[in-house]
Order: C-alpha cells, then structure tokens, then sequence
C-alpha cells in the first residue's frame, strides 16, 4: 500500500510541476523557464508564451501570432492582412501583413528564431523602415516602422528577444508584421513593397509572391 501511495505522489507531483510551468522574458530579452507561474526569476522579468508552443511556431506561419505581446503589452490590431478598410483609405493599396498600434519607443520581441537578413530600418521615411528575420525554414518576416540595431548577415535572435523600437509616426506609430514563405526581396517587384500592394492585386496574387497572413 505504502509504494501505491508513493507512486500517487509522484505523480501529483509531476502534474502540479508541469502545470506551473512558465517562461519568463527578462529586461534584456533573455527567456528563462522556471517551475514556477506566479513569481519571476529576476526583477523586471514579464510572463511570455514558452518557446515551442503554437504561439510561437515560426515554421507555420498561420499558427503565428505576434501580436500577442509583440511590443510587451495588450497590443491592438488595426489593419489586417488584406483588409479591405485600407484599401478604402486615402492611398488606396492592399495591405500585405498586420497593423499593430503601439507608443514610440515601445520595446518589440521577435516572435520567431532566425537570422536578420535585411535591416533598413534607419530610413529616413518611417515609411521605408523595415527589418526582416529568416527562419532555418527559409520562412522570413518582416518587421515595419522599427528602429533596430541588429546587422544583417551577422546577428540571430531568438524568440523573445528584443530587436528593436516603435519608430515615431504623430499620430500613426505601429509595427507593421508580414510573413513571406519566398522571400521578401524577391517579393518586392514592380508596384510591390514589403509591406503594401497594388490596389488590383488579389490574395492569390500576393501567394504567388510567397505572402501569407500573418
């Protein structure tokens, strides 16, 4: 009866562990997974979604959302990918990823692991600024309206980790996230950037270019 009984325990154990299990991103973008749900392991640290969850399956880029947290608080979504409210707007175009509202200066974490491939974001226009991250899949995102100091052809980042800032727009200050399956330079022919699209363009035009929503 005795082993029974020790054996129940174990078990309780071993449930009640992986239940509190939490990952935790520190001030400098590290992520440290403790036993733990309710008490940081540093000063400063924030709950995130752990590596290897759904949140944060940069090889599939439809389970990906970034949003959840992309710039450390409740972010809010104002445009979608496609939506047909900004092709309503002023300049008229279709809209290649999402739209998410935050302050200038807000921090951003990268969603994905991958190796910075493309990092214009010290523009002058706002409206050119952007950095992309590739995944081992060859999957890349891009990240618009950003400071970052990350090099391109030499830096990888990890999920979680800080890459850059909300560049100031009066008004309008927000992280563009688009996801291309072929490769966003290749991407960007003709009338096509990194972000916006043709107002003619079809979402089975944007595939053909390796865009997906995000």
């Amino acid at each position: 009866m005795s082993r029974l009984w020790f054996l129940i325990f174990v078990a309780a154990v071993t449930i009640s562990t992986e239940a509190n299990a939490a990952c935790w991103r520190t001030r400098n973008g590290q992520i440290i997974e403790t036993q733990s749900n309710s008490t940081p392991p540093v000063a400063g640290a924030v709950r995130v979604t752990c590596p290897g969850t759904s949140d944060y399956n940069g090889e599939t880029p439809d389970n990906v959302r970034p949003f959840r947290g992309i710039t450390g608080g409740a972010d809010t979504i104002t445009y979608g990918f496609f939506d047909p409210r900004y092709a309503e707007g002023s300049d008229p175009r279709q809209h290649l990823g999402v739209d998410i509202r935050a302050r200038a200066g807000a921090d951003v974490f990268s969603p994905v692991e991958g190796e910075v491939i493309i990092n214009n974001t010290a523009a002058a226009d706002v409206m050119q600024a952007y950095l992309v991250i590739r995944t081992a899949s060859g999957i890349e995102h891009v990240f618009g309206h950003i400071s970052s100091t990350l090099r391109a052809r030499v830096d990888r980042v990890v999920v979680g980790q800080r890459i850059g800032t909300v560049r100031d727009w009066p008004g309008n200050s927000h992280v563009h996230h688009g996801v291309n399956r072929i490769g966003v330079a290749q991407a960007m022919r003709g009338d096509w950037g990194w972000g916006r699209a043709p107002v003619t363009a079809t979402r089975e035009d944007a595939a053909r270019r390796g865009w997906v929503s995000p």
